[in-house]
């Protein structure tokens, strides 16, 4: 395998031929080499494999799958990040933990649920197929046909279109429903930590 040269912006727009590898050059005669080493291996899925994976790409490319994946990588990274914090004392050090965690969760779990609802929401009002009342009631006319044929473009149409409501409603629900139980959960974790920490600590004293 060779490789291929890469156009770039100034070919394109002036309409210049693409720039040819050199095999003199020292930059392209390294990048050959890499390429010649590099095993030419292909993946042997089966039919049921290509479908989950198929299937797998659709639930995570949907508004509330997707914000569930942030929140679970937030869970892992976040809460490790403020422990490793030295510049503050214990006691701030474990409350911005449980603050931490706390946040995460009130985040996921009300961010999941907004766009959740907001992408059946749109999906119910995105049936090109139906003839209920509200069924094609955010499809544009203009372009009414070719969503109904692509269901891809269909699928990213309402991702984007929930995705956009879903974000407005949650102006509202970041101050109702998120900041009131992110300070339930902070304090509740808080005083939960403490007389755990405070119950070993005697234990401890008396051992």
């Amino acid at each position: 395998m060779n490789i291929q040269p890469i156009t770039s912006y100034n070919d394109l727009t002036m309409g210049r031929a693409p720039k040819k590898p050199n095999p003199n050059s020292f930059i392209d005669r390294i990048k050959q080499k890499i390429v010649d080493a590099a095993p030419s291996t292909t993946f042997k899925d089966g039919e049921n494999a290509l479908k989950n994976w198929i299937r797998f790409d659709e639930r995570m490319s949907k508004p509330a799958e997707n914000r569930g994946v942030m929140g679970a990588t937030a869970i892992i990274l976040q809460p490790s990040i403020d422990a490793s914090n030295k510049r503050v004392d214990d006691e701030t050090r474990h409350i911005s933990i449980c603050r931490t965690i706390a946040k995460i969760i009130a985040g996921t779990g009300v961010g999941m649920l907004v766009r959740g609802s907001a992408y059946k929401a749109v999906e119910k009002m995105t049936n090109p197929e139906c003839n209920e009342k509200y069924s094609k009631m955010l499809l544009p006319k203009k372009y009414l046909e070719e969503l109904s044929k692509n269901p891809k473009l269909m699928k990213n149409y309402r991702s984007a279109l929930s995705t956009g409501i879903a974000i407005a409603a949650m102006c509202v629900t970041n101050f109702v429903a998120d900041a009131p139980l992110t300070v339930f959960l902070t304090n509740h974790l808080t005083k939960a930590t403490m007389l755990k920490n405070t119950k070993e600590a005697a234990d401890e004293k008396r051992a």
